[in-house]
């Protein structure tokens, strides 16, 4: 039980900082302002595309995709091991794409970065791979929980 409350505090606080990190790129490349100049509507959208496939191409090739079926496929075939890269990976390259206007949403990169600091604390702990295996979806549940901002749904998961 103390393992899953010290996993629901970690992923929620991650996500947190992720959805300000959100804010902050949108502050620094969109602006405040209600209606913000055409040419950079139309250049930041872009600009911001091509850096997030640069850096999924070059820096973080393993943080492409969907992060159910890459948490899916952590649980089922890697025992819950879920690359802490890969977390940090998802974690930027989603920040930018919707900080800059991509047509995403805040909660798939959640549940991933949820899920790899449940994996993370698992391995720490030294835990066994079945016992890393059950936590995973503990930190997918409080990941997606903070992200919907709903941390009631997260206990009842």
């Amino acid at each position: 039980m103390f393992l899953a409350v010290l996993i629901g505090i970690f992923s929620g606080l991650a996500v947190v900082c992720f959805r300000i990190a959100i804010e902050w790129v949108h502050l620094v490349t969109l602006g405040s302002s209600m209606f913000p100049p055409v040419p950079r509507v139309l250049i930041v959208p872009a600009a911001g595309g091509f850096i997030v496939a640069l850096l999924v191409i070059y820096a973080f090739p393993a943080a492409r995709g969907s992060g159910v079926n890459q948490t899916k496929a952590a649980v089922y075939i890697s025992n819950g091991y879920v690359p802490f890269n890969t977390v940090i990976g998802k974690f930027v390259i989603c920040a930018l794409g919707i900080g800059t206007g991509q047509s995403l949403g805040p909660e798939d990169p959640s549940l991933q970065i949820g899920a790899g600091i449940a994996s993370l604390l698992g391995r720490r702990l030294n835990l066994s791979q079945e016992k890393v295996r059950l936590i995973a979806p503990v930190g997918a549940a409080a990941g997606l929980a903070a992200a919907f901002n709903a941390p009631i749904s997260s206990v009842i998961s």
